[in-house]
């Protein structure tokens, strides 16, 4: 495997990445933007049957897969290809700058997403969740990527965007096909106005109906408590790896 040259992810740091929160209503409970089982079972993905099973499989499997994944590229850097993380001091690194730009961003997308998501009520289409429909899996992937770079790993990142983007890809797709039956009109008007993954940067921001009571209700504070756990880990792995 390759290294990113001198210039991200510990098993520690898939805390932030737990089961990210519903697009749009609540935060843990399968309401208007949570996906159950059964809406998973109806999801139409065009593929051969057993692989449409195999993916919906992992879909449901997603957050377990994903920490199996990053722990064992962790360990074989540690331990077969001898690789050293970024120097999280060092911003003049490209691979630095850029991993802890993507870390930051992610991470207060989903600040503000989940401040802003209340549980078991109407549509949510304020805050970040006027300039795209699923902001918390944004800001997940960004983090994702975020932490691979910082690893200096290529093998990380192309699994980021290969698999586990394939299942939350997928995960997306059932929830909105949750949201399309029990908001049928209100959804229909939605997406035509709010775009699934491109911000719809026309529309000006607004922090309305954010609040930091609603963000540790839906238990973000793990994020937050997952990155500074990795980065700490980040840290100390940079220096024994000296």
């Amino acid at each position: 495997m390759r290294a990113l040259g001198k210039n991200a992810e510990t098993a520690a740091t898939l805390v932030s990445f737990r089961k990210p929160l519903p697009m749009s209503t609540s935060a843990s409970a399968p309401v208007v933007a949570s996906a159950t089982v059964a809406s998973a079972s109806g999801t139409r993905t065009g593929l051969h049957p057993w692989l449409h099973a195999l993916l919906q499989l992992a879909t449901r499997r997603r957050i377990a897969l994903t920490a199996v994944l990053f722990i064992g590229l962790v360990v074989c850097d540690v331990v077969l290809w001898k690789t050293r993380p970024c120097n999280l001091f060092d911003l003049s690194e490209g691979a630095t700058f850029g991993g802890e730009l993507l870390l930051l961003c992610g991470l207060l997308i989903r600040t503000w997403a989940a401040g802003t998501l209340v549980k078991r009520q109407q549509l949510i289409t304020h805050g970040p969740y006027q300039f795209v429909r699923n902001p918390l899996y944004i800001g997940s992937f960004l983090m994702m990527l975020g932490f691979s770079i910082l690893i200096r790993d290529w093998l990380a990142i192309w699994i980021v965007l290969g698999p586990v983007l394939a299942m939350y890809l997928n995960k997306v797709r059932q929830e909105e096909r949750y949201l399309a039956h029990h908001h049928e009109e209100d959804w229909v008007a939605y997406t035509r106005a709010t775009p699934k993954f491109l911000p719809n940067l026309a529309a000006w921001p607004s922090f309305a109906g954010f609040s930091f009571r609603q963000w540790s209700a839906n238990h973000e504070y793990q994020a937050l408590f997952g990155t500074v756990l990795g980065l700490v880990a980040l840290w100390f792995w940079h220096r024994a790896a000296a």
